[in-house]
């Protein structure tokens, strides 16, 4: 009987005392017997084979879904398939089947299932049994400890260190890199700086220099060495103390290390004037085969270690309980060796700084001497100056106590235009007529004039550093006396520009070819040559008689008198 709800049918027959399925009208045959021998042995619970005791329907199973409509009549029962679940019904038996579809393949159930896979073409499908995972038979524990099994690898799980173990190895490892360092210290001096000494065509280059000190700090390293060598191992290894030993011989470390920090950069400097000889390029490149590093890569290592001690010392004190026998000493040394870290890096800071203010001084043409123990180095960059006819490109370095003023010639070579006092500089900040935010003045005793930075936010940045360095200067210079006073500065004007006057700013007579402009001194107004006459000497401007207009001449003059 077809079922008009589905498009499936299910035929029962019974051939050679064997019951047998028809599916789907084709050729696909099922053995009863057989689904009826593995549904008994499925899971009581499945959701998709049910076995029950049933003469034709059961009265609860109607409430649940629409109850199948069947027909029996002698040794062949047909099925149809209303929408719910259809059913196989032999002997004492109903046997509950999904509703086979064509368009989606059968989902396997967790229980053990029978899947009846029905292809497009007829005959296609195969009744298969899907076996259950072993783990999927298992209790709820067993499958739990399977899982973890399953997902974590079988590797061998780390031990976890006791506090003694962990202080066993960071003495090991101060142990150990110390020794490393040693051995290139010893590199550098007997692969490199003996050598190269030796060679008499290298006497003209700065050799010396580029290895600075290196050889006491190799030779208080190597002491250092090989007490910690002794002391570790013939101590029992719960027992060993080192604190005293850091704090005896780590007294010689500091002026030796300070020496090498304040010399380093010099020391690069040189090694880069080496390098310049092609010759020197030559010996090093075949010196690097023996030695295993460069110069410039074992330079810098005295330099890092003394921050390596810190962090060593840090590590071994959280390792070592308050009741140990070296934990005040610990402490002892780890203090004296973080204030010579401070020291050493301030002194690398000085050094570098030092090298800054050097490499500055060679870039300018002739004689500059800038070089001077209480100058520090700020800052320098590129701002657009307004001249008197049109803007340009200059550069401005920044230092604690000065400001120079300069350009870049053609030979890659800085000339200066003025080297100002810090004392003697105020900024201020300027909206130009082209509403620019990037612009600001530049007030002197001797010149003012306007700038424009890239952007708003490096305009920020210089006037942020120049006020800040002038600050901190004033206040130096009062606390010795030496500041001057506000009501005696005299600042030069910002001189307005050519294309801004068109006309002459107090009789407004028009600029031609033969009416020239000038500007006033001591206003930096644009007027003409018959409304500047006057000369007059300015206390900011020198000895000299400059011109200023008839105006300017008439007030200071008054206020002169």
């Amino acid at each position: 009987m077809k079922n008009s709800n589905s498009n499936s049918n299910f035929n029962l027959n019974n051939q050679n005392g064997n019951n047998v399925a028809n599916v789907g009208g084709g050729n696909t045959t099922i053995n009863v017997d057989e689904i009826k021998r593995l549904t008994l042995r499925a899971t009581p619970n499945s959701p998709i084979v049910n076995a029950r005791n049933s003469g034709s329907s059961n009265a609860n199973d109607g409430k649940e879904r629409k109850q199948s409509s069947s027909v029996s009549s002698g040794n062949k029962t047909t099925i149809q398939h209303q929408q719910s679940s259809p059913a196989l019904i032999t002997g004492n038996h109903t046997f509950v089947i999904p509703p086979l579809r064509k368009t989606s393949p059968p989902v396997a159930s967790k229980a053990s299932t029978i899947t009846i896979p029905i292809g497009e073409k007829e005959g296609t499908g195969v009744p298969k049994l899907n076996k259950p995972n072993s783990s999927e038979t298992k209790p709820p524990e067993a499958r739990q400890t399977l899982q973890k099994t399953q997902t974590s690898p079988n590797l061998p799980t780390e031990k976890k260190l006791t506090e003694l173990e962990y202080r066993q190895k960071i003495i090991q490892e101060i142990l150990d890199t110390e020794n490393a360092y040693v051995k290139h210290l010893n590199v550098l001096i007997e692969k490199y700086m003996k050598p190269l000494k030796e060679e008499g065509k290298f006497a003209k280059e700065p050799i010396s220099d580029v290895f600075a000190n290196v050889e006491d700090i190799y030779n208080i390293n190597s002491i250092f060495l090989s007490r910690l060598k002794e002391r570790i191992e013939s101590s029992d290894a719960k027992e060993v103390i080192l604190g005293d030993i850091f704090l005896q011989e780590g007294a010689h470390f500091k002026p030796h290390y300070i020496k090498y920090t304040e010399l380093y950069q010099n020391a690069q400097h040189s090694l880069s004037t080496c390098e310049k000889s092609a010759s020197f390029q030559t010996w090093t490149g075949q010196a690097l085969e023996g030695a295993g590093e460069t110069i410039r890569s074992l330079q810098i290592k005295p330099v890092q270690r003394i921050t390596r001690y810190v962090l060593l010392l840090t590590d071994l004190i959280k390792r070592t309980p308050e009741s140990h026998p070296d934990y005040s000493n610990l402490k002892s040394s780890l203090e004296k060796m973080t204030s010579t870290a401070q020291v050493v890096n301030e002194a690398i800071k000085a050094g570098e700084n030092r090298q800054k203010i050097l490499d500055i001084q060679s870039s300018f043409l002739g004689k500059m001497q800038l070089l001077e123990p209480h100058r520090l180095f700020i800052r320098e960059g590129a701002l657009s100056k307004v001249c008197r006819k049109s803007t340009k490109s200059r550069w401005f370095f920044l230092f604690n106590d000065l400001l120079i003023h300069a350009s870049l010639t053609s030979i890659n070579k800085y000339t200066s235009h003025q080297i100002w006092k810090l004392s003697d500089i105020r900024t201020e900040d300027f909206i130009h007529k082209d509403s620019s935010e990037c612009a600001f003045q530049l007030v002197t005793t001797t010149k003012s004039f306007v700038v424009y930075a890239a952007n708003k936010a490096e305009k920020i940045e210089w006037l942020k550093d120049i006020n800040q360095a002038s600050d901190e200067l004033a206040k130096k210079m009062a606390t010795f006396g030496q500041l001057q006073n506000e009501s005696d500065r005299i600042e030069a004007p910002v001189w307005q520009q050519d294309s801004e006057a068109p006309q002459c700013s107090l009789c407004s007579t028009g600029f031609t070819f033969l009416k020239r402009k000038h500007h006033c001194r001591a206003c930096g107004s644009v007027v003409c040559d018959s409304c500047s006459t006057k000369r007059l000497q300015l206390k900011n401007m020198g000895s000299s008689a400059v011109r200023v207009c008839d105006q300017c001449h008439f007030e200071l003059s008054r206020s002169l008198s």
